[in-house]
């Protein structure tokens, strides 16, 4: 919540789009942080809709959830050019295909208007190398559980953003237990 706040001043207006809401805590916590932003929740499985509704219930800034496959290509009409103040992301990379990952840059340079922030979180390598073993094992058992899935490294990431118009704002910011917010800015 401090990252959000300080990238996004309490006084911010518009609409900021969480890709990968999950059952929809983050989403209701936002939204009671950051009363005069409007939250769009989306999950790629519709099963979590009824779960964000209920962490939703009576916050009059948060929109009904809608379904995103963020590896498409295609995003709902629900999710327009130009129209995110922010597009964020949390804790999605690491548990999802590389195309998830291409998907949400592709996608988020889409959605965001001129000068929106993409801010990923999640545990990623830097330069290459894991933090600390602990990170190198959880990385092996997702791989175990999915070959698509693991901990991807944050300078791919920026590749990726900086094709899609999105440059880094700041340097990685550091997080408790070895996690990383990306942040980055739509030019």
């Amino acid at each position: 919540m401090e990252v959000l706040q300080r990238i996004l001043p309490a006084d911010s207006v518009g609409d900021v789009l969480e890709v990968g809401s999950g059952p929809g805590q983050h989403c209701a916590a936002f939204a009671r942080g950051f009363p005069l932003l409007r939250w769009q929740p989306s999950e790629v499985d519709e099963r979590f809709v009824p779960s964000i509704r209920h962490h939703a219930a009576g916050l009059n800034t948060v929109l009904e959830a809608v379904v995103i496959n963020a590896a498409s290509s295609t995003w709902p009409v629900d999710v327009p050019a130009n129209r995110f103040l922010a597009v964020v992301c949390i804790n999605v990379t690491h548990i999802s295909p590389w195309a998830t990952t291409k998907g949400l840059v592709v996608g988020a340079g889409r959605a965001l208007q001129r000068g929106g922030h993409l801010i990923i979180y999640g545990p990623f390598k830097i330069n290459g190398a894991f933090k600390t073993e602990s990170n190198e094992r959880f990385d092996t058992s997702l791989r175990a559980q999915d070959p698509e899935w693991g901990y991807r490294d944050a300078a791919d990431v920026v590749a990726l953003c900086v094709a899609s118009d999105l440059h880094l704002a700041e340097p990685y910011i550091e997080m408790p237990a070895n996690n990383h917010v990306l942040h980055f800015i739509k030019h």
